[in-house]
């Protein structure tokens, strides 16, 4: 028993040592830059890993880059097209270039949170098969055996279900809670009564979103929900 004893301690020191060895890594989608109709485009996913603060500030969306020295490895994710992914070493190099509109009009769109009615269009068809969105969370559905389910509602009584293969965060993730939501995982055979999303490894949620194309219909609907909570209350009379 003495030593079942000391293999238990050493192993919770293990993991304590272990949970605080966490390294960041930032995952990058990147495209080919060129026309469609003239040049395949391509798109992979970039890792960094312990990413600079001003690497965070060089690399944004909707821009073009050179980048030199990266290592290539298979990919591992069944959802990307093309069979590789990249990897950032300490050689690696950036570099900024200037995108013509007119190809940058072809291949990037701006994020936008999801018009909920969007998902019952037989042409909807979201870039790199993902969306953002703002909802309301009516319910929090959890089954043993089962993925949990969590169901939101838009300003207009619309509503979605997001299926969850990453751990759920009930700390933001709950019910009653405005929350926005990005990367969501968006699939043409997911066919069910009520448009399902997915979360994964991409997906990021949030009760306070920071990000600019959030903002807009974030204060809206909170504003609307906060009107609606007053009109609900009794009224009292005083004479």
């Amino acid at each position: 028993q003495l030593e079942f004893r000391k293999a238990m301690e050493s192993a919770e020191q293990g993991e304590q040592i272990l949970s605080r060895n966490v390294t960041t890594v930032w995952k990058l989608r990147i495209i080919s830059y060129g026309k469609k109709e003239k040049d395949s485009v391509t798109l992979v996913t970039l890792s960094i890993w312990r990413p600079s603060s001003d690497l965070y500030s060089l690399l944004t969306e909707g821009k073009r880059y050179r980048i030199y020295h990266l290592a290539t490895s298979q990919s591992k994710s069944k959802s990307e097209k093309v069979n590789i992914q990249l990897t950032a070493t300490k050689k690696t190099q950036y570099q900024q270039l200037q995108a013509s509109d007119e190809i940058l009009c072809q291949i990037y769109q701006p994020r936008e949170p999801l018009n909920f009615n969007k998902l019952l269009s037989p042409d909807f068809q979201p870039p790199c098969s993902e969306v953002d969105l703002v909802g309301f969370v009516i319910s929090v559905v959890k089954k043993i055996g089962l993925a949990p389910l969590v169901y939101l509602s838009d300003e207009c009584h619309n509503l979605l279900a997001i299926k969850f293969w990453i751990d759920l965060n009930e700390d933001i993730i709950k019910p009653h809670t405005l929350i926005a939501a990005s990367n969501l995982q968006w699939r043409p055979e997911a066919k069910s009564r009520i448009p399902t999303l997915f979360a994964g490894d991409f997906s990021r949620f949030s009760a306070s979103p920071k990000e600019g194309h959030f903002q807009e219909i974030f204060h809206k609907m909170k504003n609307t929900i906060e009107v609606k909570l007053l009109c609900a209350l009794p009224r009292i009379l005083v004479q």
